[in-house]
């Protein structure tokens, strides 16, 4: 059964015999911003200002987390991380647990030059022992609006960033760009239709641990449950923001997110079949029997997308995920 717990176990201990991943206890390096000048980039904010935004963050973060108020997150964080962290409360609530903080490390950070927007800020989260960290998106919706956490997500064993010095600034990267192999919306977009067999672009895309993951635990399940029923798992996209900057290695670092259905249906008449895991616990009875049982996740993802020309691979590097909802649907 799938569960948060096994999906980071699964993405921080296990290789998958690709460039991707690493060792098993690597912990993915941050190098230091480059420092390369450029006469035309201004930055959206300074230093301080920008320590302002993520003093303002992390006691927000740090205030809801011990009571899991999600109304308090609602200062500084916005959909779809809005989303996904009261996901997190309503699950550490109901299992009695933590969660996990995102506390920021001030010396990995980038900050948008734009003239338009959203105007962004990079961060990376401090490094707890035996975790990895995670990478954040800040993000100024309009003139009016404060910056608010839009995403994170978790980066894959031996992956890391270069981000562009404060004082430089980095470029926000449209959607639709034509700069980078394929743009951000298509390259998420080709994506999401790998993780369901597609093979759009195949050679385009290196293999990535949430795609080995998810595939994998698709066939391990039908093959689990073969004698009583069958098992279907759908990724989509969604209406989702897709926010993208330019790193010093001139790739996008593009940032959006996705839900993906786990459905149980059961095919013997009068055969035993139950979930287990996390989503058991989220059920009076697990056991699957005229109705099926549908998990739905909420899903973030980071993509590393080389610059037009560029012999480089469209990489997934970093994920994270909640599960939302555990409920019995009507036959389809």
């Amino acid at each position: 059964m799938i569960d948060r717990r096994n999906l980071v176990k699964l993405l921080a201990l296990s290789a998958v015999g690709t460039s991707l991943a690493g060792c098993a206890d690597e912990v993915p390096t941050l190098p230091e911003p480059s420092d390369t000048p450029s006469p035309s980039a201004v930055p959206n904010l300074d230093a301080q200002q920008i320590q302002n935004v993520l003093d303002d963050l992390n006691n927000v973060l740090t205030q809801a987390d011990e009571s899991f108020d999600g109304e308090l997150l609602a200062q500084r964080l916005k959909d779809p991380a809005l989303r996904m962290r009261k996901g997190f409360y309503n699950l550490a609530e109901k299992l009695e647990e933590s969660v996990k903080p995102l506390e920021i490390d001030p010396s990995s950070v980038t900050v948008s030059q734009s003239q338009t927007w959203p105007r962004v800020i990079v961060a990376v989260t401090k490094v707890p022992e035996g975790e990895l960290p995670s990478v954040l998106f800040i993000t100024q919706s309009d003139a009016r609006s404060a910056y608010k956490l839009e995403n994170w997500a978790r980066l894959f064993p031996g992956q890391s960033i270069q981000t562009i010095a404060v004082s430089q600034g980095s470029p926000v990267i449209p959607k639709e760009s034509d700069q980078t192999a394929l743009s951000p919306s298509e390259a998420f977009e080709v994506w999401i239709s790998r993780l369901d067999g597609g093979d759009e672009y195949n050679d385009w895309y290196a293999k990535d641990d949430f795609t080995s993951y998810y595939q994998s635990e698709r066939s391990t399940i039908a093959e689990a449950i073969e004698a009583a029923g069958t098992v279907e798992m759908d990724a989509v996209v969604g209406d989702f923001p897709i926010t993208s900057v330019k790193l010093a290695n001139e790739t996008a670092l593009v940032s959006t997110n996705f839900t993906y259905t786990v459905t149980y249906s059961r095919t013997i008449e009068g055969a035993t079949l139950k979930v287990g895991g996390t989503p058991a616990k989220l059920l009076d009875d697990p056991s699957v029997t005229d109705q099926p049982v549908r998990l739905t996740y909420l899903c973030s993802v980071l993509l590393s997308v080389p610059p037009k020309g560029s012999d480089d691979l469209i990489r997934a590097i970093a994920a994270e995920r909640v599960l939302e909802s555990v409920e019995r649907v009507s036959n389809e």
